[in-house]
């Protein structure tokens, strides 16, 4: 127990796995969305590392611990500002 916890510790995950688990899942969303015309955001880019500003934003691999939304929240917000800016310009335009 000594020896193990004595270990450097890493913080990454391997995207190609979380690709190849969720793979399904997101086929599965982005057909729907497609049929639906909704819009789908992937929070997955903004989570280009497990540990932003020092801090671990994951559970397990595949899961966001506590942290993680709160990380996500202000970017959502930037991705969904632009979206509604789109939207607004498609209005004006047509």
């Amino acid at each position: 127990l000594k020896k193990m916890f004595s270990q450097p510790r890493k913080c990454e995950y391997d995207t190609a796995y979380i690709e190849k688990w969720q793979r399904p899942s997101i086929d599965f969303i982005d057909d729907f969305a497609l049929a639906q015309s909704i819009l789908v955001v992937d929070p997955f880019p903004l989570l280009d590392r497990p540990e932003q500003m020092g801090i671990n934003l994951y559970i397990n691999p595949d899961h966001l611990n506590a942290h993680g939304p709160q990380f996500l929240i202000p970017r959502f917000s930037t991705v969904m500002d632009g979206i509604m800016a789109q939207l607004r310009e498609r209005k004006v335009t047509n």
